[in-house]
């Protein structure tokens, strides 16, 4: 008696084997020829064409080869395995052949979800014994990748696989449905990243100066390991943590034993339902209606850009998300009549969104006090203050010198800048989206306790704050941080050239040492003296290339401004300007 368990348990695993074992072939393949055949032909077109890897850039991250093959294998793969290995769930004949085997629901959930673990971590394994077998006996091949990497790259790819396998597992329990099961597996990793980017982006709406940008890129897009995997797994600089790794490990284990759990209290007989429980009906109805809401919302107040058309968004939204989740549920398009529960989330939604628009925690008055400002950044952009809060690197003016950083520390500039502000906030109403070429203004207070209050208006051409811009643009400190050719040396320079918007408009090159000399100082006399008028700060018919020497980045733009009469007349003078 005691072997005819066993002999179950070998039949079940050779016919698992028969009938999914493709899936760790195909796992094993695309693996080999994204990553270890890539870098082998790297290798040996470098070995043909005579030179040393050495003169190459190095690799030292393996997901660089063929990211976007790994990166769709990494999330489609372990959602597949799991619909594979679990469909048994989803057709009854499947499901009551299984469950009449003299096997227990814990066992058999332990050999399925065994040989998707197995399918996902041998072919992972091979192929890392194989790059270090490439490592050790090739030559120089330790320009392309370290033992480290292929250890990373084991750790990372098999870390990421198990998770989104486990998530998968997990829904195929709460689903009926293979198709289903698939849907809401991605909606369940997206869903931290999504949700909190709906509700950001829909906030703005209604919080004058909230910019949603500042979180996606600093804490929202890491939330989902879809994203999280898109974003840090292809650059060098960016390499995951191990403490996150840690996470996720934990996460695996979580959505495992949620699943082992939710097996054993799964109804057999309840197969092709979208949702099997039928108290996590309601929420996936109303999840599905609150996050249609909020994108109708953000996208009709992005194309109408006021609150009637955000408000429409909301009620089209919600209808069509709530009506698309009734049909799902009852398997029928005959729904258009169960509109209570709809009443009951209009009313709850109603509150939600006055609660928005009471700004109950004070966000759209706060303005620090001077005392507790460090610093402010303030521009007429928003990017390359986040990209270096991305970075967590020291900031490089226009992305390229490291002479000038767009902070102003001087009280009185910070004074003018909370003057500005308090203004933007008291003529809220007076200030419109409506011009095609706004003014924008992006105010980042780091305070001295280290926290930050970031802010973004965007103001119509004779906006009554003008003369507070003036004030800033036309400051010592401002026109230093925002123009880095002030602290260019001449004997920096390579070359000057003038490059014209337009064809009719001027042009010209400076490639002599006295001529760059003359130029560039004329060039920073003018800047100092000539006055910034807001909303015109970029504006110009050419625009004027700086380009260096040496350095890690040898070239910057700027705007040639029509006062900026004695870099001209040098030009001139010099026969250097084409009109």
């Amino acid at each position: 008696m005691p072997l005819k368990p066993f002999r179950y348990h070998k039949a079940l695993l050779n016919l698992n084997i028969r009938q999914t074992g493709w899936l760790a072939i195909v796992n094993f393949l695309v693996l080999l020829f994204s990553v270890p055949l890539q870098v082998f032909f790297a290798w040996e077109h470098r070995q043909a064409i005579g030179h040393s890897p050495s003169d190459f850039a190095h690799y030292h991250n393996l997901f660089s080869e063929y990211f976007d093959v790994q990166f769709v294998l990494m999330i489609g793969f372990p959602v597949l395995l799991s619909m594979v290995l679990f469909r048994y769930l989803h057709h009854r004949t499947a499901c009551d052949f299984f469950h009449s085997l003299p096997i227990r629901r814990g066992t058999l959930y332990a050999h399925f979800t065994t040989i998707g673990v197995a399918y996902i971590l041998l072919p992972l394994l091979l192929n890392g014994a194989i790059l270090l077998l490439m490592r050790t006996a090739l030559s120089e091949m330790n320009f392309f990748y370290r033992y480290k990497d292929v250890g990373y790259w084991v750790t990372v790819t098999g870390t990421f696989e198990l998770l989104i396998f486990a998530a998968g597992v997990f829904v195929a329990f709460l689903s009926g449905m293979s198709s289903a099961q698939a849907v809401l597996t991605y909606i369940l990793l997206l869903f931290p990243t999504g949700i909190m980017d709906l509700i950001f982006v829909n906030l703005r709406f209604f919080l004058f100066g909230l910019l949603p940008d500042y979180y996606n890129e600093n804490t929202l897009m890491s939330l989902s390991p879809l994203t999280d995997a898109a974003l840090n797994l292809a650059y060098d600089k960016n390499t995951l943590q191990w403490e996150k790794i840690i996470v996720y490990l934990a996460f695996v284990i979580l959505f495992l034993s949620l699943s082992l759990w939710l097996y054993k209290k799964r109804p057999l007989e309840a197969v092709s339902q979208a949702i099997i429980f039928r108290q996590l009906r309601p929420i996936f109805k109303y999840g599905v209606t609150f996050c249609s809401m909020l994108l109708g919302g953000a996208y009709f107040g992005s194309v109408g850009n006021n609150l009637v058309w955000v408000f429409i968004g909301y009620l089209t939204g919600s209808l069509i998300g709530y009506f698309i989740a009734e049909m799902v549920l009852q398997k029928s398009w005959r729904v258009f009549t169960h509109i209570k529960g709809y009443l009951w989330f209009a009313a709850a939604a109603t509150i939600l969104i006055l609660l928005a628009q009471a700004d109950v925690t004070g966000f759209q008055h706060r303005v620090p006090d001077l005392k507790d400002i460090k610093r402010v950044y303030f521009s007429s952009n928003s990017f390359a203050y986040l990209q270096k809060l991305k970075a967590n690197a020291p900031y490089i003016a226009d992305g390229i010198f490291p002479y000038a950083e767009p902070y102003l520390y001087e009280s009185k500039n910070i004074e003018t800048i909370r003057e500005l502000h308090k203004e933007i906030i008291k003529n809220k109403s007076k200030l419109t989206n409506k011009d095609i070429y706004p003014e924008t203004v992006f105010i980042a207070y780091e305070l001295k306790n280290g926290h930050r209050v970031i802010r973004e208006y965007h103001l119509p051409d004779g906006n009554p704050d003008a003369a507070y811009l003036r004030r800033i643009y036309n400051s010592k400190e401002y026109k230093e941080s925002e123009f880095a050719v002030l602290h260019i040396r001449p004997e920096q320079v390579a070359e000057i050239k003038i490059t014209p918007n337009d064809s009719d408009v001027k042009k010209g090159l400076i490639t002599e040492a006295d001529q760059i000399h003359d130029a560039l100082e004329a060039l920073k006399e003018d800047i100092m003296k000539v006055e910034v008028v807001p909303n015109t700060i970029y504006n110009s018919d050419a625009m004027i290339t700086v380009q260096l020497k040496t350095g890690k980045n040898k070239q910057f733009d700027m705007p040639f401004n029509d006062n900026y009469s004695r870099f001209e007349r040098v030009l001139q003078e010099y026969g250097l300007l084409d009109k």
